[in-house]
């Protein structure tokens, strides 16, 4: 027996030939429908949104958070560069390798549910933003105040592109 009850209403229960047959929509315990629950066509624009699951499958991980891993990843791969010697030097090549894989695991997962562009952006703004203050802290690059408000605009701009994101 299902956890809330139909929302069909008795009028288009009336309307259709064989009522019995039809699957109608669900209401949830607060009283919205599933969205997931409506005709093919709509129910694969929402999908492919990331609003709603496909049958059988249930979701992993938020697109967003996948964005955020694929940009941690992104600099830990581009400090591995860094220690690896130009990948002269057997681990630290290993581990740049296995996190340029896990980065573009991680950023493929989150292209699944977000615009492509929004995406790309913001993955490649963590990248720079995170290498660049890597730089500062681990290097003792400069921290003069054009790189720091160069740095300021990378984090709005990753900011405002999430803030103005549909999904």
């Amino acid at each position: 027996m299902a956890a809330w009850a139909p929302a069909m209403s008795s009028a288009r229960r009336a309307n259709h030939a064989d009522g019995d047959q039809v699957r109608p929509a669900r209401r949830r315990p607060d009283g919205r429908t599933d969205r997931c629950k409506r005709s093919a066509a709509s129910r694969s624009r929402l999908q492919s949104r990331g609003r709603c699951r496909a049958p059988g499958r249930t979701a992993v991980m938020n697109g967003w958070l996948a964005l955020f891993a694929a940009g941690m990843l992104e600099i830990i791969w581009a400090l591995g560069l860094k220690h690896s010697d130009g990948l002269t030097r057997f681990w630290p090549s290993v581990a740049t390798v296995t996190a340029i894989l896990l980065s573009f695991a991680m950023m493929s997962l989150a292209l699944r549910s977000l615009p492509f562009g929004t995406a790309y952006a913001v993955w490649t703004g963590i990248g720079a933003a995170g290498s660049i203050l890597a730089g500062m802290v681990l290097y003792s690059e400069p921290a003069d105040p054009t790189r720091l408000f160069c740095l300021t605009l990378i984090i709005t701009g990753m900011i405002g592109l999430k803030l103005n994101s549909p999904v």
